[in-house]
C-alpha cells in the first residue's frame, strides 16, 4: 500500500480467503445434495451459443445457477459446438446419450439421476434449495454460489484426465501430477509431492468488461 500499488479486495464485504473458501465449500455441498436427490424436479439447461469454450461454460454455469435458485435440479442438454460435436464424443457416449448432450464427453455427470424418479424431496435437499432461493442478486452469496456451480460442472472425467496425463508425459511432466490429491499420486507409486500442471490463457484485454467479471474478485 505504501508503494502506491492498488490493494486488491478479496470480495465484496472483505471476507478472508479462508472464510470465502469455507463458504464456497458449503455451497458446493448444497449443490451436490440437490443434484443427487432424484425427487427434485430437474430443469433442462441448454449449452447454448457463445464464443469460445470458456464463454460457453460461463454462460451455462450462470443458467444453471438460475435454475437452482428456481428450486430445480440441473440437467444439461446440447453441445459445446465444435468442441464436442466430434466423432470421439459420439463413439464414447453412444447415440442415445449424445443426442441429448455431449457434456459427459469431457466431464463427470452433472446429476446422478437421469430423470425425476421420486415424489419425495429429502429435507437436506429442500433446505439447500431454500438457501439458494434466498440468494440476492449482486450479493456475495451469489458470487460464491456461481463459483461453486462452475466447480461442480468442471469436474473432469477419467478419460479426459488420462488424455491430459498422456500429453503431460510428452513434455516431461511426471505421471499423476493431474490427479489433484496425494492419495491418487501415491497409488501411482509417488511418495514425494508433485508439482501442479496448469495452463495460462493470455488474452488481449478483451475480457476486461466481461459481464461475468462480477462473479470474480479483483485478486482472482
Amino acid at each position: 500500500a505504501t508503494s502506491g500499488a492498488p490493494v486488491a479486495e478479496w470480495v465484496v464485504g472483505r471476507q478472508s480467503p479462508q472464510t470465502q473458501e469455507t463458504s464456497r465449500q458449503s455451497w458446493a455441498e448444497a449443490i451436490r445434495i440437490v443434484q443427487a436427490d432424484c425427487g427434485v424436479q430437474a430443469e433442462d439447461v441448454k449449452i447454448g451459443p457463445g464464443g469460445g469454450f470458456a464463454s460457453k461454460f460461463q454462460l451455462v454455469a450462470a443458467k444453471a445457477m438460475k435454475a437452482l435458485r428456481r428450486q430445480h435440479a440441473v440437467r444439461l442438454v446440447g453441445h459445446f459446438a465444435g468442441y464436442s460435436a466430434i466423432e470421439y464424443c459420439k463413439e464414447t457416449l453412444g447415440d442415445a446419450v449424445y443426442r441429448r448432450s455431449s457434456y459427459t464427453c469431457w466431464f463427470l455427470p452433472e446429476r446422478s439421476c437421469e430423470r425425476t424418479t421420486s415424489k419425495n424431496v429429502s429435507q437436506k435437499a429442500q433446505q439447500a434449495l431454500e438457501r439458494m432461493r434466498a440468494v440476492k442478486g449482486g450479493s456475495q452469496d451469489e458470487t460464491e454460489l456461481y463459483q461453486a456451480v462452475e466447480a461442480h460442472l468442471f469436474r473432469i472425467n477419467a478419460p479426459t484426465l488420462a488424455e491430459f496425463e498422456k500429453r503431460a508425459k510428452v513434455v516431461g511432466i511426471p505421471s499423476g501430477t493431474l490427479a489433484g490429491d496425494a492419495e491418487a499420486s501415491h497409488s501411482r507409486g509417488h511418495t514425494e509431492p508433485l508439482p501442479m500442471l496448469f495452463g495460462v490463457h493470455a488474452r488481449r484485454g478483451d475480457k476486461v468488461n466481461d459481464a461475468y467479471n462480477r462473479y470474480y474478485t479483483s485478486r482472482e
